[in-house]
């Protein structure tokens, strides 16, 4: 099935919408004229149809994947597991400073972003695993990272 990942989106859609409609008349015609044997052949062909479909949504689900990967929307932290407290305080606070370079629009759009990627704190008390210190360390540095902006735009609004 290559080809098929191979081809175009509009060809891919393509190729799904003519199977479907394809085997969707046979079988209306022939289950019609109770033809047993050219109406399973219609099923089949809207077997393949489905797959198709299939096919179809697992490629998308690539190519959106690829596209972000290719353009992320937010650089979260790159943390390692074994990271110190201080070593993640110094890399918000690195980031912040990168943000803040680039000007009070940025610092504002960060900010809002931190919001939505910063977990309620009753979320990060559920995190008690050891397998959860990675994400719990993230959280860290995306909260030392607001509290930095924050205070450059308190200290720019004076």
């Amino acid at each position: 099935m290559k080809w098929f990942y191979n081809l175009s989106k509009q060809a891919q859609i393509a190729i799904c919408f003519i199977t479907a409609a394809v085997s969707i008349l046979w079988i209306a015609i022939f289950a019609v004229m109770e033809q047993l044997i050219l109406t399973i052949i219609g099923i089949v062909i809207f077997a393949v149809a489905i797959f198709f479909i299939y096919c179809y949504s697992r490629a998308e689900k690539t190519r959106r994947a690829e596209q972000a990967a290719a353009n992320p929307k937010t650089k979260d932290p790159v943390i390692n597991e074994y990271d110190s407290t201080e070593t993640i305080i110094k890399l918000a606070r690195k980031r912040a400073s990168e943000i803040i370079q680039k000007g009070d629009m940025a610092v504002q759009a960060r900010i809002r972003e931190l919001e939505t990627l910063i977990m309620p704190e009753a979320e990060r008390e559920k995190l008690n695993h050891p397998s959860d210190i990675p994400a719990l360390q993230r959280q860290v540095a995306l909260i030392y990272e607001q509290e930095a902006l924050l205070q450059y735009l308190a200290d720019s609004n004076k």
